[in-house]
Order: structure tokens, then C-alpha cells, then sequence
């Protein structure tokens, strides 16, 4: 192990003496992008929109089957399946979220904010959503989800509805008598009700997605790979690996476990348990697992053509196998029994301050703060991300990353 993380810092420090790209930062060398786009396409992308599809349709029957037990004896039976349901349409889309390329990131990310909107620091309004609950309990049919802000809806949305088993109303000043009116099985009906509507806007968007780029409907695909643009759409595949560093690393990570960056921390203090996404679920490192798992599905291609054949093309193997390692580890290291990352975050609010810094710069994996370690293997990845990958495949770090310094 520890050999192979020499040769390959090595191998970086001669590759970025010779790296070079277009004028447009596409790559100077030739390769077979046709290969590259179309795999990246037909095995990677469409067949997880397809998943997802399937997952969020079947949210919305299961949310239905919830909403219609509520008061009864299968209440608690339906509400686990819906939840269940939830992380498996949460985990599909965390994946699909790992490449925001095409259609989904157009006019800012716009379809993907709708869908799940945390990885633009965008928090969910709990008060909003409340709010939108007395909507619901006057007249469920006329409450549109399609018009409200991506911050009361969402992936996030349904989640604060079907997770959160507080009945408080989060608004400041006074709590509305038709809130305080209401029975605990009429607030479980009335947000699950809400739930369902939101995963219904879901389901029509992920559909959307689809038809964006199946051949027999809109056809972006054929723009997509098309030879023409091929150094372009290269160059957008790379920058959505890059998904890792920005997102996972700093926003998922860094940012609630108290990571020092330039700046320090955005909450003032060592770590930030609140900023952690999906914390009423405690699937914070589902995500993040998912994340690692579409990042996977890039690089390698799901097995076709794509960036870890251009490495062996280019002579690095070594480093190609390296990045696989590296994701593998960090999957392994998620999937061992340990507490929530809003949980891990918690007890390092009250830790000296770099005992995570410390642990991330270890290999440790018995500690109860395991999130630590698993932020550095993910820095290990995009670090060589930043150095070996961009100079390999003779492309620009996307401008979003070009200056972080951690």
C-alpha cells in the first residue's frame, strides 16, 4: 500500500511538467471520445435514471399505502416500507447526483435543486414545510407543489415529513390554532399526504430526465456524443468527477465534522452537527456511500470504455487501479458499524479542537469516529484527483475546485 501511494505521487510530480490542453480545456491527445461518451451514456447514466425512475414511482406507492394505514394496527409496519423506500429512491438519486451533466444541470442545476437541493448549501425551510402541512389539511388538491421553492420539497422534504417525529411547530411567534387543533394521527396523514405530492413532482422530473435523452424522444444523447464535441463533452465528464471533491469532501464531510479550512468552520463551533444532509433519516454516510459509488461508475464506466482506460492507454495502470482502491476503501469504511455522522460530529463539538484532522491523517478504523477517517480517504482520492488524474488524461481542474487549498 503504502508503495504504491509513493509511486504514484511520484509519477504526479513528472506528469504535471508535461501537461497540456486546448484552448477550449479539452484534451490535447487523441482518444476514442465516441467510445467514451456513448459507454458513458447507455451503461452508466440512463440506466440509472431509469433506476431512479423506478425507485422514486415506487416511494410514491409506498407513501400511499403509509398515508391510508395511519390510525390503523399496519400504521407502523407501513411507515417502515415507506421509509425503507425512501433511502432506496435517496440512495439512486445519490448516484445519478454524482455526474450533474446534461439536461439535469442546466439553467443552474435547475432540475437537480428540485430533486434534492442540499448540495447547493441550500437547507431545508422546516417552517415552510409546516406551513405548507395546514395547506395540505385544508384542501390537499389544491396544494401545487411544482410552484414552491426547492427548499420546501425535495428529497429533503419528504424526509423532514416522514422522519421527523417531533409534532412542534418550527415557525417563530405564535403557533396557529389549526396546528395546535390538530390530532396526531391528522398531522401524520396530513404530512404524509405531502410527502406523497412531493415524490409524485419527483417521479414526473426523473421521468423528465429520461425522455431528455432517450434517442426516441428528445435525443440528447445524440448531442452528447456526438464526434464534434467530443474534447468538450470529455472535458464535462471530467469536471463531474470533481463532484467528490467540492461536494462530498467539503460540503458533506469537512464542513459538519469541524475540518478546518481557510476560512475555519461556518458555525462557529468545532464541528457542525446541524449542517449534515438527510440528519432526521441518519443517512448522511448512505449518501455519501452512493456518491462514492456513482464516482465509481464514471471512472471505470460500469465496465465499458472510460477514464480508467485512458489511463491504461497511457501507460498508468498503476494509478487507474489506485483511484479504484481508494473508492473501494472508503466503501468499506462506511459500510462498518458506527454511528450517524450527525452523532460522530456531536461528540467532536466537545473535542479538542483537530482531533479530527488528526484522525483523517491516519489509517485508524477503530475509532468511534469513523467519518473522520472516511473524510481522509476521500481527500486522498481528490487530491489525487487535482494532480495525477488531471495530468494523465490532460485536462483542467474544473474552476469551482482551482482554489481549494485543504
Amino acid at each position: 500500500m503504502q508503495n504504491k501511494y509513493v509511486k504514484s505521487a511520484a509519477l504526479t510530480a513528472g506528469l504535471l511538467l508535461v501537461g497540456c490542453v486546448n484552448n477550449d480545456g479539452s484534451p490535447s491527445y487523441q482518444t476514442d471520445t465516441l467510445d467514451l461518451t456513448a459507454n458513458f451514456t447507455d451503461n452508466v447514466l440512463l440506466p440509472q435514471y431509469r433506476d431512479f425512475s423506478t425507485q422514486s414511482a415506487a416511494l410514491v406507492s409506498s407513501l400511499n399505502t403509509y398515508c391510508a394505514a395511519v390510525g390503523t394496527g399496519s400504521e407502523s409496519t407501513a411507515n417502515q416500507q415507506a421509509a425503507a423506500q425512501w433511502r432506496n429512491t435517496m440512495a439512486s438519486w445519490q448516484q445519478a447526483e454524482a455526474y450533474l451533466i446534461g439536461p439535469v444541470a442546466e439553467n443552474s442545476n435547475n432540475i437537480r435543486n428540485r430533486i434534492n437541493v442540499f448540495a447547493d448549501s441550500t437547507v431545508i425551510n422546516a417552517c415552510r414545510l409546516d406551513r405548507t402541512t395546514l395547506e395540505v389539511v385544508d384542501d390537499a388538491a389544491a396544494v401545487d407543489i411544482s410552484i414552491l421553492s426547492n427548499n420546501q420539497r425535495g428529497l429533503g422534504g419528504i424526509e423532514y415529513l416522514l422522519f421527523n417525529d417531533s409534532a412542534e411547530y418550527t415557525c417563530s411567534g405564535d403557533v396557529p390554532a389549526a396546528w395546535s387543533a390538530l390530532t396526531t394521527t391528522e398531522l401524520a396523514v396530513a404530512r404524509c399526504q405531502q410527502a406523497s405530492k412531493i415524490a409524485s413532482h419527483i417521479t414526473g422530473l426523473a421521468n423528465d430526465l429520461i425522455n431528455a435523452w432517450e434517442p426516441e424522444q428528445e435525443n440528447y444523447r445524440s448531442t452528447f456524443i456526438n464526434p464534434s464535441v467530443g474534447g468538450t463533452q470529455t472535458k464535462a465528464l471530467s469536471d463531474s468527477l470533481f463532484y467528490l471533491d467540492a461536494q462530498v469532501k467539503d460540503s458533506k464531510l469537512r464542513l459538519p465534522l469541524g475540518i478546518r479550512s481557510d476560512s475555519g468552520t461556518n458555525c462557529g463551533v468545532n464541528a457542525c452537527p446541524d449542517a449534515v444532509e438527510y440528519g432526521f433519516s441518519e443517512a448522511s454516510l448512505l449518501a455519501v456511500r452512493n456518491n462514492l459509488v456513482g464516482f465509481k461508475a464514471v471512472f471505470t464506466g460500469n465496465g465499458g470504455y472510460s477514464f480508467d482506460d485512458i489511463m491504461i492507454e497511457q501507460g498508468h495502470k498503476d494509478v487507474a487501479d489506485l483511484y479504484v482502491q481508494l473508492v473501494d476503501e472508503a466503501i468499506a469504511l462506511i459500510d462498518l458499524p458506527q454511528d450517524a455522522l450527525k452523532e460522530q460530529a456531536t461528540v467532536l463539538v466537545n473535542e479538542p479542537l483537530g482531533s479530527c484532522s488528526n484522525l483523517a491523517a491516519s489509517s485508524a478504523t477503530v475509532t468511534e469516529l469513523k467519518a473522520c477517517v472516511l473524510y481522509g480517504k476521500v481527500k486522498s482520492l481528490t487530491d489525487e484527483l487535482k494532480t495525477s488524474f488531471v495530468a494523465i488524461v490532460d485536462l483542467d481542474i474544473p474552476d469551482r475546485v482551482q482554489s481549494d487549498n485543504d
